[in-house]
């Protein structure tokens, strides 16, 4: 298995960008291999009771699939922050997965916003994701293997930051598709 994080060039610096398709498509073929889920409203509007559903997914595909459109438009209906919430699938019982004491990483992890997503899949897994991306005219590298982030020293601009920066240090990290664009301006 490996882990593979949200692009946040994507999911966040496209200004037109699909979020409810990417996000509906990514979550129904991760959903195929999962039996559980857990969702959870993390924001939710005024008078709203219900914020956590929790169970066993159907068993048939196209159920799932149904199933999985129906609790994320549940979460966006309900929700004063549509990209605030937590949904997790997978093949067993959602067991406290950001608690601390005992985490696991489910095979479909988003827990807070989009920056807090990862993917827990097979290379089998990841390929066909990867095909279905394609097919719903999405980019394949919605997700890349996590750790491949680029990570540079901050530079602190200003008197105030640079002593900051040298007293508790600093990093600024980027995503694969991130660091092309940052590399793509200082070339302007």
């Amino acid at each position: 298995m490996t882990k593979y994080s949200a692009e946040l060039y994507y999911w966040f610096d496209q200004k037109d960008f699909p979020f409810k398709k990417a996000f509906l498509v990514s979550s129904q073929i991760v959903g195929q291999w999962c039996d559980y889920y857990e969702a959870k409203i993390l924001s939710p509007k005024k008078g709203i009771k219900e914020t956590v559903r929790a169970g066993q997914l159907p068993s048939s595909l196209l159920e799932k699939q149904a199933f999985i459109t129906h609790i994320f438009e549940w979460i966006q209906e309900n929700s004063l922050v549509p990209d605030l919430f937590a949904l997790f699938l997978d093949t067993k019982p959602i067991d406290n997965p950001t608690g601390a004491k005992n985490p696991y990483s489910p095979k479909f992890d988003h827990h807070d916003d989009t920056c807090c997503w990862l993917l827990d899949l097979t290379d089998e897994e990841f390929k066909a994701l990867q095909a279905a991306l394609v097919a719903h005219n999405l980019p394949p590298d919605l997700f890349y293997p996590a750790g491949k982030d680029v990570c540079i020293p901050y530079q602190a601009k200003s008197l105030i930051g640079k002593v900051f920066v040298g007293i508790f240090g600093g990093q600024r990290c980027f995503t694969p598709k991130r660091w092309e664009a940052e590399q793509a301006k200082l070339k302007q």
